[in-house]
């Protein structure tokens, strides 16, 4: 499920944009002021900002430029979604790293086509990193960070890391992660997953609440 911030003051718009964005499947996150949104960004794992640039406090392209310093929201997509329709403003938006610019008032139908083709589009080198919280996981280089500290994982650990932060928020079977990541041998015990998942959250140190059993199903890795 694509995760989308929306950071706008305005009660109206941004309930009209979250429950269309619902509609669609996705998951909407809202923010009446980029510091909710800043902090919105550290707990889930964000595809997409929609960005209104005339904020209270933290302006909207202050926000952009915080985004694009660090590089590990540097790769989400931002399309900004304001009134301001002057040329220089969408250039200057365009320049610190906005994917798109929609000027107010827009049309609904037509603002989820372009927020689908940038989910689809993506940012080139997004697909090997995945986040959480305080979790950044580098499938290309076998790394994980924890609160910014490289944590040294088992291949098995990693393995379960990966599928939990591919699919979060869901629950995966116990059969289904005993059969991708041991091959269901036969002499692999159920406990034998328990023990990992053990292991696992002992490494993660507070992130490590986040992996929750579900009862009769598995494990899920929890967003909130």
């Amino acid at each position: 499920m694509h995760a989308i911030l929306i950071i706008e003051d305005e009660p109206e718009i941004r309930e009209l944009l979250a429950y269309n964005i619902s509609k669609k499947g996705w998951q909407p996150l809202q923010a009446e002021n980029a510091n909710e949104g800043l902090i919105l960004l550290e707990q889930h794992p964000v595809e997409l900002v929609l960005l209104d640039l005339m904020l209270p406090g933290l302006k909207g392209v202050d926000f952009l430029r915080i985004l694009r310093s660090q590089e590990e929201h540097n790769l989400i997509r931002v399309m900004v979604l304001s009134a301001l329709s002057e040329e220089e403003r969408i250039v200057e938006a365009l320049k610190i790293g906005a994917d798109d610019y929609v000027t107010k008032p827009f049309s609904i139908e037509v603002l989820l086509a372009r927020m689908g083709s940038l989910l689809s589009r993506g940012r080139g080198k997004a697909e090997h990193l995945l986040s959480l919280g305080k979790l950044r996981l580098d499938l290309k280089n076998h790394s994980l960070e924890v609160e910014g500290k490289p944590i040294k994982l088992t291949l098995k650990e990693f393995e379960l890391l990966t599928r939990f932060m591919q699919q979060p928020g869901q629950a995966l079977k116990r059969d289904d992660l005993l059969d991708q990541i041991w091959d269901y041998d036969a002499e692999v015990q159920t406990r034998t997953l328990d023990a990992h998942i053990a292991s696992l959250r002992r490494k993660l140190g507070r992130e490590g609440q986040r992996i929750q059993s579900r009862p009769k199903v598995g494990y899920g890795l929890d967003l909130n």
